[in-house]
């Protein structure tokens, strides 16, 4: 007998009430996500940088949002998605990093059946 050989990506999560989609399916606005402050001014570890962890959960997104005074980069740690930042909207994965500019709209999307986990920082205008 040979070997099988399954991949994540492509097979299909069993369905069950207590199930991610089926919960997600309750969720009209598929925004999910845990976002975690890891160093900032407030908490200590930096005089001006706030730097966190963010899991955008399978087939769900951020909020977007955008910050006038704040600049952002992002780096892709773990599965793959897309970025919005400002009229643009691009494909990114793990190893990828991007930047935000000061006041332009961003969000992440994560159409994919795993979780796409990232690390971003954020920064004041000097």
């Amino acid at each position: 007998m040979s070997p099988k050989v399954v991949d994540l990506h492509v097979e299909a999560v069993d369905s069950d009430v207590c199930s991610f989609p089926t919960l997600l399916n309750a969720k009209p606005d598929a925004i999910v996500r845990d976002s975690f402050v890891l160093l900032s001014p407030e908490k200590g570890g930096s005089e001006s940088i706030t730097m966190g962890y963010t899991v955008v959960y399978p087939g769900c997104r951020t909020r977007g949002h955008q910050h006038a005074d704040l600049e952002e980069a992002y780096f892709v740690v773990k599965g793959r998605g897309t970025a919005v930042v400002g009229e643009e909207e691009f494909e990114i994965s793990q190893g990828s990093a991007f930047y935000v500019p000061f006041g332009k709209f961003h969000a992440v999307k994560n159409p994919y059946k795993t979780c796409l986990e990232y690390v971003w920082a954020i920064a004041p205008k000097r």
